[in-house]
């Protein structure tokens, strides 16, 4: 089993004390918030990301919000 302190992740991001890459450093933010509840602007969050990492980041979201199947339909393109 393994555990995240999500909200220690997300302080040593906010005092860049974490190596990882812009991209990463916002999948951790949006990871932080999801899990703990802390604050992240999704516009800053969002738009740095590739298409496909905001697909995993929609995806994830609709599961949080109890909502696999239609994460899975969008996932796939609608296709189900």
């Amino acid at each position: 089993m393994a555990f995240v302190d999500w909200l220690r992740v997300a302080a040593r991001l906010k005092r860049g004390r974490l190596a990882c890459s812009s991209g990463e450093g916002q999948v951790l933010r949006l990871c932080a918030s999801l899990a703990e509840g802390v604050p992240v602007d999704l516009a800053d969050a969002l738009t740095s990301l590739d298409a496909p990492t905001v697909v995993l980041v929609a995806d994830a979201v609709l599961r949080a919000g109890g909502c696999a199947e239609v994460a899975l339909s969008a996932r796939d393109g609608g296709a189900r």
